[in-house]
């Protein structure tokens, strides 16, 4: 069975897809008064059915989950944290992952069609619309649409299907990764210089 029930004195349906760091992070972005640090994850499942029960009338001002009310909210915990893969097999997936790695190499190296894995540019921009289209749900190719973003004009960017929350986790993520990068390198070897 998909959904947590594992005794019946739990009135909200929650999937169990929901990790307790999950939980955690919904309750941290919608403010709710609930006590997370001390809790197991039964416990906090019991604490988070409690507090809905409890609190139906409350409506959520802008959140990041672009959740408005209570009824939003159980409708969110019923159904698992990320959609359904859209992919037929592992292959597919595998090939979704290597298309991802090669756009993002594009980028990385300055757009340069010579030191990367494309003929020319219709061939990425298509590769770009298949990793929007199918691998949405896959962290690296929202990754290499988003950075594939950054090189195009506005009118030609890639829509690419994503709540608010996961945006700025994104966003987060693709900076705190340039941070750890070193900004002066050094090089080492022996330099030879020719006077003519």
């Amino acid at each position: 069975m998909n959904f947590y029930v594992e005794n019946d004195q739990h009135n909200i349906v929650i999937h169990k897809a929901h990790t307790k760091q999950h939980l955690i992070k919904i309750i941290q972005l919608l403010n709710l008064p609930i006590k997370y640090n001390i809790l197991t994850k039964q416990e906090l499942l019991e604490e988070f059915d409690l507090w809905i029960l409890t609190n139906m009338d409350i409506e959520f001002e802008q959140n990041l989950l672009e959740l408005k009310g209570i009824e939003d909210l159980i409708d969110y915990l019923k159904t698992p944290p990320e959609k359904a893969q859209d992919y037929k097999s592992i292959k597919d997936k595998q090939l979704l992952m290597v298309k991802a790695r090669q756009v993002m190499a594009f980028v990385n190296n300055g757009q340069d069609l010579t030191r990367s894995f494309y003929r020319d540019k219709t061939d990425i921009m298509a590769d770009a619309k298949l990793l929007a289209q199918q691998g949405g749900d896959m962290p690296s190719c929202r990754r290499a649409v988003y950075l594939f973003n950054t090189t195009l004009p506005p009118a030609q960017h890639i829509k690419l299907q994503l709540n608010a929350y996961t945006l700025e986790e994104l966003k987060f993520k693709l900076k705190e990764k340039k941070n750890k990068q070193p900004i002066f390198k050094k090089r080492e070897g022996k330099f030879t210089i020719d006077f003519d």
